[in-house]
């Protein structure tokens, strides 16, 4: 299993967001980590609850500013949001519960979600934040 890496190409241009980001990919990597190492359950489970918890963090801030910036689709980002929350919640819960086969579907999940928002949704809006920047 490739873990995520953070490259130059996820930036948006605002550092507050840049940053943000960059955590979420330290974080999937870290569970990647936890994972590969064969981690105790609790502290990989740790690990998946600070990922969703950080996400909610970063989630907040992103969607404040794009209130902040009147972004047309801040509703369908919103959305996006919400579904990746509820799908880590469903990890986290089928992870306690100690379901067989999680660790390579959270992995693939995490992986391809947080690298398509970024360069897809996120990426969408970078320009609008330049525009509104420059009046």
């Amino acid at each position: 299993m490739p873990a995520i890496s953070w490259n130059d190409d996820y930036r948006v241009g605002v550092p507050e967001l840049d940053a943000q980001h960059r955590r979420l990919f330290d974080l999937a990597k870290r569970l990647d980590a936890e994972i590969g190492l064969g981690a105790k359950r609790e502290t990989t489970a740790q690990v998946l609850t600070q990922l969703l918890d950080y996400a909610k963090t970063h989630f907040t801030a992103e969607e404040r500013y794009l209130a902040e910036w009147g972004y047309p689709d801040q509703l369908l980002h919103h959305s996006e949001h919400k579904a990746f929350e509820e799908k880590l919640r469903d990890f986290c819960e089928a992870f306690a519960s100690g379901r067989h086969g999680l660790v390579s579907d959270m992995h693939d999940y995490l992986t391809e979600w947080i690298s398509s928002h970024i360069l897809g949704s996120d990426k969408k809006y970078a320009p609008f934040v330049k525009n509104q920047n420059s009046t």
